[in-house]
């Protein structure tokens, strides 16, 4: 048996050069894994105390295969909203929208982070572009009066037939500025 596979094994390029066939090598298709975060794109841009931001994520599927994974987006450390991914086909993009309910926080600058979770398969470089994150600002909606510095008090003696008095005049400026 084994002689005459040797024999196989030799004669069929013999004859395939003999009839001028070029031998044509055969690779197999290498997988890939990798998801990506594309964008981050809040909206609105800034927004007060209280209100409600939309949060739209771009997550590309850069590998060869059908993917499953799950996105979640924070504010700093803090979890907004987590949603599934299922059976994301190769270089497709999915876009999903997440709300940030900003009650219960104080104003100021936040970091908005998009996350896909790593996909079996997916390695290092192609994990790193599984993450970004950009700046976001919540403001005060409350209005600052601030008083000015000096006040001026002019008193003025007025005479009167019932009984002498005097009057007391002031005046203050008021310093106002919104969050808008």
């Amino acid at each position: 048996m084994r002689k005459k596979l040797l024999w196989i094994t030799l004669i069929i390029p013999l004859i395939l050069s003999l009839l001028n066939v070029n031998m044509i090598g055969v690779a197999a298709a290498q997988e890939t894994h990798d998801i990506a975060v594309i964008s981050v794109t809040p909206y609105p841009t800034k927004v007060g105390l209280g209100e409600l931001v939309n949060v739209t994520v771009i997550i590309e599927n850069q590998g060869t295969e059908n993917e499953n994974f799950t996105v979640t987006v924070y504010y700093d450390n803090t979890t907004i909203e987590t949603q599934n991914v299922t059976n994301s086909a190769p270089n497709t993009s999915t876009t999903l929208t997440f709300v940030w309910n900003t009650t219960g926080i104080t104003a100021g600058t936040y970091s908005i982070n998009a996350t896909a979770s790593v996909v079996p398969g997916e390695t290092e470089p192609d994990t790193a572009d599984n993450t970004l994150t950009l700046p976001f600002d919540v403001v005060s909606p409350y209005i600052a009066v601030l008083p000015r510095s000096t006040l001026d008090l002019t008193l003025t003696p007025v005479k009167t037939t019932q009984f002498p008095y005097t009057r007391i005049t002031t005046e203050a400026t008021l310093w106002v500025t919104s969050s808008s």
